[in-house]
């Protein structure tokens, strides 16, 4: 990902994969889908608006433009950030990151997360936004945490690592909200609401690892559908990808060699 900071304090949030082909969910590309399943991805982006227009609210806006020409967006109206918690903007399951758009040249602007083993192991990140003072100050042995800070904003990373080779397809997490007003009933009102209040740091912290795990099972489902030759779908490496997070690919790196005794053929 790669972000951008506008002269009227508004962040570019771009996500790489240009190229890449949107997926519906469960569904392999040659299988029908919507309209928008197997279209190429031109551009994709959040953007992240100060609060000029409102004083407790700010905008979260997801575009995607596709290579037929069809548009697609999504909003999050948060109040989040002018109340001093964290919005979130999306948790994703990385690919292999095997494509050219992937190679991010050196420099003092470059963040490195890393090393890791694609062979063995599959990248999970999440993004979130708050007020630039607003200090993100909880922690987790199972996943790291950077934050950056802009004029008007804070930018959070959290980030963590699970045992399965990594393959050509990925998945994201996004956030939409739907106005209170016109909620269905008390229950859906209240639903509305607390997407909209945003969550505090500890909030974050618990609801990162509860779609992180999501995203793990429908990678290993995935990858057991679509590429059953990088999986040897048996009830032990299952187990073992479903164990365990890592922190660190530098550390992951070390559980490798124990994992090539244990499966030869790998998994």
């Amino acid at each position: 990902m790669a972000v951008r900071e506008k002269d009227n304090g508004r962040l570019i949030v771009t996500l790489q994969g240009a190229g890449n082909r949107f997926r519906d969910l469960g569904i392999t590309p040659q299988q029908p889908g919507t309209e928008r399943h197997n279209l190429r991805i031109a551009h994709q982006k959040f953007s992240i608006h100060p609060s000029s227009q409102s004083a407790t609210h700010n905008q979260l806006h997801f575009h995607q433009i596709f290579g037929d020409g069809q548009k697609g967006d999504q909003y999050h109206v948060t109040r989040a950030i002018t109340s001093n918690k964290f919005a979130p903007l999306f948790i994703k399951r990385y690919s292999a990151l095997s494509g050219p758009v992937y190679d991010l040249k050196r420099g003092p602007n470059v963040t490195n997360l890393g090393k890791y083993d694609v062979q063995w192991f599959t990248l999970i990140l999440g993004a979130l936004v708050a007020r630039r003072d607003c200090v993100f100050n909880e922690k987790s042995h199972d996943l790291a945490c950077l934050q950056f800070k802009y004029r008007e904003f804070s930018l959070v990373i959290l980030w963590c690592f699970f045992i399965l080779p990594a393959t050509d397809f990925s998945m994201i997490t996004g956030f939409i909200t739907l106005r209170p007003e016109d909620a269905l009933n008390d229950e859906d009102r209240a639903t509305r609401e607390r997407v909209m209040a945003g969550w505090t740091a500890a909030d974050a912290i618990g609801n990162f690892k509860a779609l992180r795990d999501g995203l793990r099972d429908e990678g290993i489902a995935s990858t057991q559908n679509f590429v059953p030759e990088a999986f040897k779908a048996n009830p032990e490496a299952t187990a073992v990808a479903q164990s365990r997070y890592f922190r660190s690919g530098e550390y992951s790196n070390k559980v490798i060699k124990a994992l090539k005794a244990r499966f030869p053929g790998g998994i």
